[in-house]
């Protein structure tokens, strides 16, 4: 990110944006379309948390050499609202493994085997 003026909390910069609309539109290309069934199955897509992982949305602020995307906070609630707007199952599950540290203590304790 970058260091100067900073902006008001209701004003996204263009890197926070940039990852945002990112972020939405996977989520609207791979997770809408996929709703209906997930709804009716009861279930999550197959690979759908494996997609998140890979992409990076699990555990935003796990540090790179710990195998994390190295984001801030705000990138996780920047995720997880970006997500929210397709499906609210999927973004409990991101929320809860974002910033609670559940992929970070897997991905800690991963580290250490």
């Amino acid at each position: 990110m970058t260091h100067g003026t900073p902006l008001p909390l209701t004003q996204l910069s263009e890197e926070e944006s940039l990852f945002f609309s990112t972020v939405r539109q996977f989520a609207e290309e791979t997770i809408a379309p996929q709703v209906s069934a997930m709804d009716d199955q009861q279930q999550f897509a197959a690979g759908l948390v494996q997609r998140l992982f890979e992409l990076g949305l699990m555990g935003i602020e796990i540090p790179e050499e710990l195998g994390g995307a190295g984001g801030s906070f705000f990138d996780a609630v920047l995720a997880v609202e970006a997500v929210s707007y397709t499906h609210l199952d999927v973004y409990k599950r991101q929320a809860i493994s974002s910033m609670t540290g559940t992929a970070r203590w897997f991905i800690f304790f991963w580290s250490l085997l």
